[in-house]
């Protein structure tokens, strides 16, 4: 009887060592994958919790001299650089006063007591890739609408050591004149090489159409 009770004892106790031996592993594991975890990276959902709970995205208020001094940027003290609501631009004024022809002063080529039609512009010579010779004038026509009454022809005529060589008609209206700046006529031609030099002539007259043309300027050059 003892003798069996033993052996069920011896048994019992080792079926009870065999189970603890059987799932010591998971035990195991389980503490090295809580190892594991505790070195790993925190995950990427950790941040973007941090974004949610940082509120919204300041805005920012940056003017433009703020910038420009961020820029190293040297600022006129005189420029208005006054931003409306809407755009980030700024436009200067360009004229000093309400009179074109006033404003029209300290610019190149300053004709506003200049009367049209004046000689002011010599002829000019190019001699093209081709070889050929080609001359160019600029001729007033107006400084600015009031210059003009009516419509008005232009007439050109070009003569190379007297020979009259061409002839164009040109036609200015109101629609032609613009307002506050000067308007020219561009005279531009070929012209005959007659030898190594020669007298270029044009002569510039006008018209309304129901009057006699009227010469208004007359201007030579040479050609060498």
């Amino acid at each position: 009887m003892i003798r069996l009770f033993a052996t069920a004892l011896f048994f019992v106790s080792f079926s009870a060592f065999a189970e603890d031996d059987e799932f010591s592993f998971i035990e195991e594991g389980e503490k090295n994958r809580d190892a594991v975890e505790a070195d790993r990276a925190p995950g990427a959902e950790i941040f973007l919790l941090d974004d949610e709970d940082s509120g919204p995205e300041p805005k920012w208020d940056t003017s433009i001299i703020d910038a420009a001094i961020d820029m190293d940027v040297e600022i006129d003290d005189d420029l208005d650089l006054s931003v409306d609501g809407e755009s980030n631009t700024f436009a200067p004024d360009f004229y000093e006063s309400e009179d074109p022809e006033e404003d029209m002063e300290g610019f190149d080529d300053d004709v506003s007591d200049i009367p049209p039609f004046t000689d002011l512009f010599p002829i000019e010579f190019t001699t093209m890739d081709d070889g050929s010779l080609t001359f160019a004038l600029r001729v007033l026509v107006a400084r600015t609408k009031r210059d003009l009454k009516g419509d008005m022809w232009v007439l050109v005529d070009t003569f190379v050591d007297g020979t009259k060589t061409g002839e164009s008609r040109h036609l200015f209206t109101d629609a032609s004149i613009a307002q506050s700046v000067p308007t020219y006529l561009w005279i531009r031609n070929s012209i005959p090489r007659n030898g190594p030099s020669s007298e270029v002539t044009v002569k510039v007259s006008t018209s309304t159409g129901k009057t006699k043309e009227q010469l208004m300027l007359s201007r030579t050059a040479v050609y060498r």
